[in-house]
């Protein structure tokens, strides 16, 4: 009975192992994607910003 209980330590420890490597992985996929996200919002947002500055100076020039 303790080899059976010793062959699934050893399972479950390298399993926990596998999982982890598997995991930063996500996680390193999830940040690339968010920082992509975020430089997608900000680009619009700049974007918007100079729209309107440039709205803004447009209706000074015509009034």
């Amino acid at each position: 009975m303790s080899d059976v209980t010793e062959n699934e330590s050893k399972d479950l420890k390298t399993h926990v192992a596998v999982c982890s490597v598997r995991y930063q992985g996500f996680n390193a996929r999830l940040k690339r994607i968010e920082r992509v996200i975020w430089g997608g919002i900000c680009a619009l947002i700049a974007l918007l910003l100079t729209a309107i500055g440039y709205l803004v100076e447009l209706r000074a020039v015509l009034t």
